[in-house]
């Protein structure tokens, strides 16, 4: 499996081809650690991507040992970074990119 380029090194992306379009189950992970984030397309029971619509829609959090090597990766990788790592007033440190549908995710680590 490839490594998905804007998760940490204990993620990946899969594809699950079995699932028929229209199906209400999840079309594809994203493994973060031990945990399993399921995937569903945009047009799925009236869902629509925040590209689709022309506005961030949602955002999503997630947690990474190391926000700078993560960025340095992203980077590296392709990712669309829309935010540089940047200390934030709320005790974290965190870089932000969006996915190919206009989805936001934020990588963050605690600070000191």
């Amino acid at each position: 499996m490839r490594q998905a380029s804007h998760h940490s090194s204990r993620s990946r992306r899969e594809r699950d081809s079995s699932q028929p379009s229209g199906s209400s189950k999840p079309t594809g992970r994203v493994r973060a650690g031990d945990q399993v984030i399921g995937l569903h397309p945009a047009g799925a029971k009236g869902f629509r991507s925040s590209r689709s619509v022309g506005a961030v829609t949602a955002t999503t959090g997630i947690a990474v040992d190391d926000t700078d090597a993560h960025y340095a990766r992203s980077v590296a990788g392709g990712a669309n970074i829309v935010y540089e790592p940047i200390d934030q007033s709320y005790g974290i440190r965190e870089h932000g990119a969006s996915d190919p549908q206009g989805q936001m995710w934020w990588f963050q680590s605690p600070l000191g």
